[in-house]
């Protein structure tokens, strides 16, 4: 009988987070389509990971021709059936996050683009094969203590794009 090639696309891969992910994957026989916005790092990464088959596709993430590229590759190297969701920002300053309340209203666009409508776009219509998964990591536990123990004032804008996406689903 012919093994299945089974393909995931790890957007953020060629990241801290996103670079494990994908290593993983690669180490379980998955093909992997490392996407993010440096076409150097990706390809870094793709040389990495053990097997072959492996593909790395660079540009603006926000944008829907660099998510069908990505989506593309991976259904052309096997069967695509695990999606990750794995690229987010957060306005920074000297490494920190900002308050929310130091977020001009482009950097919130800017956010909500990349933390919400990407990922959104990126899995709205997608059919995966049988028994796949789609992921998506965020900063959700950051979200659900600070709305705890925090005021507006020291909400980061990372942590509400994850609300955005973790919350409708509950109401």
């Amino acid at each position: 009988m012919a093994q299945i090639i089974r393909s995931a696309v790890v957007t953020g891969g060629a990241g801290g987070i996103g670079s494990v992910l994908s290593d993983r994957l690669a180490r379980a026989g998955y093909r992997v389509v490392v996407a993010g916005a440096s076409a150097e790092a990706a390809d870094r990464v793709v040389a990495a990971l053990p097997g072959d088959g492996h593909v790395a596709v660079a540009g603006d993430l926000t944008l829907p021709e660099t998510n069908r590229a990505a989506i593309a590759a991976a259904r052309n190297e096997g069967l695509f059936s695990v999606l990750i969701n794995g690229v987010g920002i957060s306005p920074k300053e000297q490494g920190r996050k900002r308050p929310f309340y130091d977020v001009s209203p482009e950097e919130w666009d800017l956010v909500m683009a990349v933390n919400v409508k990407a990922p959104g776009a990126r899995t709205a219509g997608q059919r995966l094969a049988r028994m796949s998964s789609m992921v998506a990591i965020s900063a959700v536990c950051d979200t659900m203590i600070r709305s705890a123990r925090a005021t507006t004032s020291r909400l980061r804008p990372s942590s509400t794009s994850s609300s955005a996406i973790s919350m409708p689903p509950r109401w």
